[in-house]
């Protein structure tokens, strides 16, 4: 347990938060077996645990001790934990403070999954029924179970876990969106499996139907999303000329003939990830100083690469006019004055205007 524990952490930081609710899990399994462990097994389990917690601190501190290659004075990963901000308790309790929280909104409105490219809906009659479906099943169950209240201590404990993940993504400022939101949902997954495996236990002929039905609940709320995912407006990041663009740099020539400047983040990472082998793309943003031309133009000399510009035509913190001052260029593959994305690039006798 320790190195997986380990690996996640290494792997994002942000494990650092499900902690809790992986303490609260082992808690669970020691009390899973329907009793109280002996004095034996208890001395068994505290020696595993304190071994466990020694290996994770000792793997950890590889991480936390190393240092900045560019300041041996410096730990970097230890100055990301500690420059955490966090909501105060008091906070917690404001209503108008929670509701705007981006975590909060995606606990509560499952098209908050999309919010990087459509503008998100707001919540109807069907993202109540699917949160009061997905997040009320477990508790809704466990008190209708006319059964010993041992037995649910597994499924309380572990939905609980859930709960304590939940409010810590909640109080962390930097959390903010549906992919810190979902660093929960295993908790409340396993919840309603272990439920689940009461009511099989304790109701084996009614099982099969009360099963069927919440599938095909499940299936008619989650069909209903996964339909209406792509029926909302898409984002002006997003705009279709984003996929026309990134389709022009896939040419091979001009990937080696030019170096893709982009001047948004979005765009850089989209590019970067997904364009040819062949192309050097540069990322300035925003790209508004004499100083940044005259590098510009250096590593053009430099690496005998022309300059391509990738911009939005609806906004950018960049001075295009001072971009354009300085370079000689044309607009490249535009076919709407309506098309956001857009590309300039220092003029070429091998290349038309026209796409």
């Amino acid at each position: 347990m320790a190195v997986t524990i380990f690996l996640g952490i290494w792997a994002k930081l942000t494990y650092f938060w499900l902690l809790p609710g992986i303490g609260i899990l082992f808690l669970t399994l020691l009390l899973g077996g329907g009793k109280l462990p002996s004095r034996s097994d208890c001395k068994k389990i505290g020696l595993q645990m304190l071994s466990s917690v020694f290996l994770l601190i000792a793997l950890l501190s590889f991480i936390f001790l190393s240092t900045s290659p560019y300041d041996s004075s410096s730990f970097p990963y230890i100055e990301q934990i500690t420059d955490s901000k966090w909501l105060s308790i008091q906070q917690l309790f404001q209503i108008n403070i929670i509701k705007e929280r981006g975590v909060w909104k995606a606990l509560f409105n499952p098209f908050e999954a999309t919010q990087r490219i459509f503008v998100v809906k707001a919540p109807n009659l069907m993202t109540k029924l699917y949160v009061g479906f997905i997040l009320l099943s477990v508790p809704v169950c466990l008190l209708a179970l006319r059964i010993n209240r041992f037995e649910k201590i597994k499924p309380s404990l572990i939905y609980f876990a859930g709960a304590v993940t939940f409010v810590i993504t909640l109080l962390i400022q930097r959390a903010w969106a549906m992919h810190h939101t979902v660093l929960s949902f295993p908790f409340l997954i396993l919840s309603i499996l272990s439920t689940i495996d009461l009511l099989r236990k304790y109701h084996p002929k009614k099982f099969p139907i009360i099963v069927s039905a919440s599938f095909i609940v499940f299936a008619v709320l989650n069909s209903y999303f996964f339909i209406n995912f792509p029926k909302q407006q898409i984002r002006a990041h997003d705009d279709w000329s984003k996929m026309k663009i990134h389709k022009i740099l896939q040419d091979q020539q001009l990937a080696k003939d030019y170096f893709y400047v982009v001047v948004d983040w979005g765009m850089y990472y989209y590019q970067g990830l997904y364009g040819p082998d062949s192309q050097s793309v540069l990322y300035m943003e925003p790209l508004n100083s004499q100083s940044q031309i005259d590098a510009l133009k250096g590593l053009s000399r430099k690496y005998n690469r022309k300059l391509l510009f990738i911009y939005r035509n609806d906004r950018s913190n960049s001075n295009l006019s001072l971009i354009r001052k300085f370079f000689h260029l044309k607009e490249y593959g535009t076919t709407s004055k309506n098309q956001i994305w857009r590309i300039m690039l220092e003029d070429s006798d091998r290349r038309s205007d026209n796409v």
